[in-house]
């Protein structure tokens, strides 16, 4: 019987922090195919493509080493299925650690996604479909600077156990060599059955120093990055659900010039999913990125229809837009959903300032 471990109990599969660890000495390996056909339109060109969407390989285990301690591993790539990416298996880095758990909670050290970026990806209603909420939030990380939507290079994670449905994950990552460079995450929160269903509530604080500001900066700004984010998500499984995420980062006025405006914003949404039949689900997210810049917003619509053929295989008919205003010119398509399409001048996937963009997908998933 394999056991799931997790951070703050993600289902495995649904988070890039879930962990999952086989008995003692045994392999686990696993992954995810998802491919769609898009139509994607930037106002002034359209293409066809046929897209690879956070595709993945892995395999993780564990050891039972005594005295109530388990060590843990992960290695996972990402994988190409429409065209190698250039790189083949050994593409695109995704979570990978070497870790160790027990009645102290779960310790790790390796590569591994932000409890911020976590947290949004098991409550994300169009997670690796076009309008993917990722799309929006914290859209500084484009520009370097690391927000809710990353994988932490070099870094310690440890999570507390579990109390009534509370616990906490804290993440550290040391200078590397840069002065000032360190980096520090947050996040407490809860998960578990409220009436008839399952809440989960999660605060997570970022803050990134000086060092990692400068380098992203490409000057010597001398200022902090801080992201705040609140996620919550209520669901009765296999009827409904209902999610809402709220994010807030901030930087020097220094920073925030350098970078166009991007550095002191906000970003907000709901999202929700009702079953319409038992294996066919509705779902529709709505995101706003309110801009400190004068004309600097954006709001993002999406609608999907997912059918489950079995538990692990899926397709879906997706369709999503962005509405730009004058001074950005911001995508829907990009964050887990796609290969071959961030080029610039690739038609349809390179609006013009001011310019909408919108497409439809339809795809197929399957986890093993």
């Amino acid at each position: 019987m394999k056991k799931i471990i997790t951070f703050a109990a993600a289902a495995a599969m649904a988070s890039p922090l879930a962990i999952a660890t086989a008995a003692a000495g045994d392999l686990d390996i696993y992954g995810r195919a998802h491919i769609s056909v898009d139509h994607l339109d930037d106002d002034t060109d359209s293409s066809q493509y046929l897209m690879s969407n956070s595709s993945r390989l892995g395999v993780r285990g564990s050891e039972y080493l005594g005295m109530g301690l388990t060590g843990l591993f992960q290695y996972e790539t990402a994988v190409d299925l429409v065209d190698g990416g250039g790189s083949g298996l050994f593409g695109q880095g995704r979570d990978s650690y070497l870790g160790l758990t027990g009645d102290f909670g779960t310790l790790l050290g390796g590569r591994l996604s932000g409890p911020l970026k976590s947290a949004v990806d098991r409550t994300n209603v169009m997670i690796d479909q076009l309008g993917d909420a990722h799309n929006l939030l914290s859209t500084a990380v484009t520009l370097g600077v690391p927000g809710n939507n990353v994988r932490h290079n070099n870094v310690l994670a440890y999570v507390t156990p579990s109390f009534e449905g509370f616990n906490a994950t804290f993440v550290y990552g040391p200078r590397q060599g840069t002065d000032k460079g360190d980096r520090f995450v947050i996040q407490p929160e809860f998960n578990g059955q409220v009436g008839a269903g399952n809440l989960f509530v999660a605060l997570g604080y970022l803050r990134a120093n000086e060092g990692v500001v400068n380098a992203a900066a490409g000057a010597q700004v001398d200022e902090t990055h801080e992201v705040w984010q609140l996620v919550a998500e209520y669901k009765e499984a296999g009827n409904w659900r209902i999610m809402g995420v709220y994010q807030d980062y901030s930087s020097s006025d220094t920073f925030d010039l350098l970078f166009n405006g991007n550095g002191d914003d906000r970003v907000y949404g709901i999202g929700a999913g009702f079953y319409i039949a038992p294996s066919t689900e509705l779902k529709g997210q709505v995101m706003f990125y309110d801009a400190d810049r004068s004309n600097a917003d954006s709001d993002m619509f999406a609608l999907a229809v997912d059918h489950h053929l079995t538990d692990r295989t899926k397709v879906y008919g997706n369709w999503a837009m962005i509405k730009n205003d004058d001074n950005v010119a911001r995508i829907m398509h990009n964050y887990g959903h796609g290969s071959g399409t961030n080029n610039i001048g690739d038609e349809g996937t390179t609006p013009a300032l001011g310019d909408d963009q919108w497409g439809v997908s339809f795809g197929v998933q399957h986890n093993f």
